[in-house]
């Protein structure tokens, strides 16, 4: 929704975030997958996640300003609520970056909220947005 402002090697440092929270509980449903294809799309295809984020050394310094790291904050809490629940693995990691920028924790619960609010809508945008062009003109028959 809002990952265009933020630079390139933002959106790489993102992209491996929103990986390693998908996967902190160990394993990846479809609600997640859904969005992890969302955010590729959104961000461009050609875009790495960054390696050491994704070996756990988060990156966090890259978010420079007040605005890329309140996007950061934004999309990671849709990425951790969007299968409905935020097990404690998942909120580590959100602890984690709302610590190192010091955001208050009303604030933090405020983001949850509001992805709470409009994750399933956004899952089933995007999934409606991925699917197929054939799946989309021509009836199943199972």
């Amino acid at each position: 929704m809002f990952l265009n402002i933020l630079n390139p090697q933002q959106k790489s440092v993102f992209l491996a975030l929103a990986m390693k929270l998908c996967q902190a509980d160990g394993k990846i449903v479809a609600e997640e997958h859904s969005l992890l294809g969302a955010i590729q799309s959104e961000i461009g295809w050609d875009v790495v996640p960054d390696l050491a984020t994704a070996q756990g050394n988060f990156r966090l310094d890259v978010f420079d300003s007040m605005k890329a790291r309140t996007v950061l904050l934004l999309e990671i809490s849709l990425v951790a609520v969007c299968d409905g629940q935020v097990p404690p693995e998942e909120q580590a990691i959100l602890s984690q970056i709302r610590d190192a920028y010091h955001f208050t924790p009303e604030f933090a619960e405020r983001t949850l909220h509001w992805a709470r609010s409009i994750a399933p809508h956004v899952v089933a945008g995007w999934e409606t947005v991925l699917i197929s062009p054939v799946d989309a003109v021509l009836p199943h028959t199972d």
